[in-house]
């Protein structure tokens, strides 16, 4: 799983919510930038951002880039 990805819930994993899922994003620049361990392995840290089952239905079809143009144009912040 790495950034663009969705993963998607059967069930609502909060309750009195419709959340069913995650957009995962890769985080903000400056913000928890890649790391090289000392054993040699390399971690990449990623964003899980709660998602609505239309949310996570545009993101399916369209792209997650495309779902955050669009919220930006109706001035959802994402």
């Amino acid at each position: 799983m790495g950034a663009g990805h969705i993963l998607r819930l059967s069930y609502n994993f909060l309750l009195n919510s419709k959340l069913r899922g995650f957009i995962v994003v890769a985080p903000l620049e400056g913000f928890l930038s890649a790391v090289n361990l000392l054993d040699g392995r390399h971690v990449e840290f990623l964003m899980a951002i709660p998602a609505f089952c239309g949310e996570l239905d545009f993101a399916a079809r369209y792209g997650v880039e495309d779902l955050r143009e669009a919220m930006a144009a109706k001035e959802i912040p994402f």
